[in-house]
């Protein structure tokens, strides 16, 4: 669980990075799909708080979970319990998909079934039963 210096130097971080891309503040979108397993564990983590699907989600979850995050009381591991896996990069991954929220007016997230590499497993079998070489 990061402390609260920790959480603030990685929200300046990312902020400062996102600040580099000039791009990224002309993108203007109302909903992405993530497939990147933080994503994914924020939504599996909503569902959980909403007793159902999670879809979309929006920034007002990713808010509940920095908040909890910052609480010494046992919460955050039971958060944890659900997503094993992100125990070190869920915090950062809620910290970057925050500042690409804000930065291009996103309001909503959906996230994938499949992750990455079941899309890379699904392209490599797609290739190789079309005979093409790799």
């Amino acid at each position: 669980q990061p402390k609260a210096k920790e959480t603030r130097a990685m929200e300046s971080f990312v902020a400062e990075r996102l600040d580099r891309l000039e791009w990224l503040g002309k993108v203007r979108v109302e909903s992405i799909c993530g497939v990147g397993g933080s994503i994914r564990a924020m939504g599996k983590i909503c569902q959980e708080w909403n007793g159902m699907h999670c879809m979309p989600f929006d920034i007002s979850v990713i808010d509940r979970l920095l908040a909890i995050a910052k609480k010494k009381d046992g919460e955050f591991k039971k958060l944890l319990s659900l997503v094993p896996g992100r125990i070190h990069t869920i915090v950062p991954g809620a910290i970057l998909l925050k500042g690409v929220m804000k930065k291009t007016g996103v309001s909503q997230i959906f996230t994938s079934k499949y992750g990455v590499r079941e899309g890379y497993l699904i392209a490599r079998i797609l290739k190789e039963e079309a005979g093409c070489e790799h």
